[in-house]
């Protein structure tokens, strides 16, 4: 194994490496001949690929359970529409009602957020041995994950809050349309559409 450093191009030098290797011995072979950056990057392909592979099914798993979340909110939600209704009647506006159902599930995600950086507190010593150029309690990482995390609760919320809030009148209509009964117009804005 040869290694050379010089203030030119590496591939420049190629020539005159295989050159001064051949004067000193035509018997040594000369091949897998490559930069330092070239050798660190394919060093480094693997744990690359397996971290951009962890992302990917980290991202899906965020996916997978914002959806089942949004589902069980929103079923919750669904079985909360007459206590909506019933304040609604009394005067509460939409946002009063989406408040109170936001704050509820902040509560929620608040406590699920302690836990989970709990949690992630006292695994660093295995996730320092994932991670690399980051340290293991890094607060920016554990910010990330939290505020990712949170969001993904804190949009749920607001979705099923909103669904909650149409009239069964409205939703029946969107479920019993069909393709044929959109109407085509230029009438609002002059270019046709829907």
């Amino acid at each position: 194994f040869l290694a050379v450093r010089g203030g030119a191009d590496p591939r420049a030098l190629e020539a005159a490496v295989r050159q001064a290797v051949r004067a000193s011995d035509r018997e040594i072979p000369i091949y897998d001949v490559a930069t330092m950056a070239g050798r660190v990057s394919g060093s480094l392909s693997r744990p690359r690929f397996s971290t951009f592979l962890l992302g990917t099914f980290a991202g899906f798993a965020l996916l997978l359970a914002a959806v089942g979340l949004y589902g069980l909110i929103a079923g919750s939600v669904g079985e909360r529409t007459q206590e909506i209704g019933v304040r609604m009647a009394l005067g509460a506006g939409r946002g009063q009602v989406l408040r109170l159902v936001v704050r509820q599930g902040m509560i929620l995600a608040a406590l699920g957020l302690l836990a989970g950086v709990l949690l992630a507190i006292w695994m660093t010593r295995w996730l320092a041995s994932q991670l690399f150029s980051v340290g293991a309690a890094d607060a920016a990482v554990f910010a990330a994950v939290a505020l990712g995390a949170d969001m993904a609760y804190i949009g749920t919320r607001f979705l099923a809050t909103t669904e909650a809030n149409v009239l069964d009148d409205y939703k029946q209509m969107i479920v019993d349309s069909s393709s044929d009964e959109v109407v085509y117009t230029s009438l609002f804005t002059g270019v046709k559409g829907n």
